[in-house]
C-alpha cells in the first residue's frame, strides 16, 4: 500500500526546486501548472523567503541566504540569527 509523500519528503523537494531555482543563471521566470490547474509563476532569483521548518532555516542559513529570509516558524531557533527572522507580535 502507497501512502504518498511524507512531510520530511515534501520538505526536501521545496528545498532542492528552491536551491535550483536560486542557482539558476536565467532571467527569465519559471511557470509551472499545479494537479488542480493552476498556474504558478516563480521568479528566476527570489527576493524573499519563508521557511517553514527548522532543518529548511538550518539550511538556508549554512547556503548563505540568511538576507533573503524573512520569516521562519516558532520552532526555527538555530542559528541564533534565526530568532531575529521570527514575527513577534506588538502586544
Amino acid at each position: 500500500m502507497r501512502r504518498g509523500f511524507t512531510k520530511p519528503t515534501l520538505a526536501l523537494t521545496a528545498l532542492c526546486f528552491l536551491v535550483l531555482t536560486i542557482s539558476s543563471g536565467e532571467s527569465t521566470a519559471a511557470v509551472y501548472k499545479d494537479d488542480i490547474g493552476r498556474t504558478v509563476q516563480i521568479p528566476s532569483h527570489p527576493r524573499r523567503i519563508v521557511s517553514l521548518a527548522p532543518s529548511i532555516t538550518e539550511t538556508l542559513f549554512a547556503l548563505g541566504l540568511d538576507r533573503e529570509i524573512v520569516g521562519v516558524t516558532d520552532f526555527c531557533n538555530y542559528p541564533e540569527a534565526a530568532l531575529s527572522k521570527f514575527p513577534r507580535s506588538a502586544g
